[in-house]
């Protein structure tokens, strides 16, 4: 059975079979990791959380009508929130993010290989196309190409460093679906033992 995914970055329609089901593939169009689910999964998802969120709130409506509920949900919020999954619209902004970033790069970089070239290019003429002192000549054209390496060094840094930047973000949403496929692993290893530890004291 053939599965038809869309990517979480430009929509493109990813098409593969039922093998390919929960794992991560690259879009064709944009390079985006996507994790390939059914219709049938996707909506099992949506009913689960539906259902984590309605045992929570009657956990909560069960611990607001006990005795002493005050001390009980000051207890309670202590106690780490329950895990959802992360937003596919906010996944895609990650994305188009860390893209922009590094289009950044580039252009940052291609500005300050043309400062270098324009540098070396106006100390030439510099030394060329004036009557000055061989003394002044070479010293403009030092001048006016450390100036340039000067600039050069500083552009090349800020592109390595929004590189960098793009390069974590990538990462991080990485690791942001390897943890949601952990999480359903988990759940799908042991919903009785979750739906029995999330039951009312």
């Amino acid at each position: 059975m053939a599965i038809k995914n869309r990517c979480v970055a430009c929509d493109f329609v990813i098409e593969g079979d039922d093998a390919m089901r929960g794992r991560e593939v690259v879009c064709p169009k944009c390079e985006t990791l996507n994790v390939m689910r059914s219709a049938e999964d996707a909506a099992r998802m949506r009913e689960d959380d539906q259902v984590q969120l309605d045992h929570e709130r009657r956990r909560f409506l069960e611990r607001l009508a006990r005795p002493g509920a005050a001390s009980a949900g000051s207890a309670s919020s202590a106690a780490p929130a329950a895990w959802s999954p992360p937003d596919d619209a906010a996944r895609g902004l990650a994305v188009l993010a860390a893209r922009r970033l590094k289009d950044v790069s580039v252009y940052v970089l291609a500005v300050a290989y043309l400062v270098l070239v324009l540098a070396f290019v106006i100390a030439g003429l510099l030394v060329i196309g004036t009557e000055l002192p061989p003394i002044w000549k070479a010293f403009g054209f030092l001048a006016g190409a450390t100036a340039g390496v000067v600039v050069f060094v500083v552009l090349k840094f800020t592109s390595d460093a929004v590189r960098a930047l793009a390069d974590v973000t990538d990462l991080l949403r990485s690791l942001d679906v390897r943890l949601e496929r952990l999480e359903e692993v988990q759940a799908a290893l042991a919903p009785e033992g979750l739906i029995a530890s999330g039951g009312p004291e």
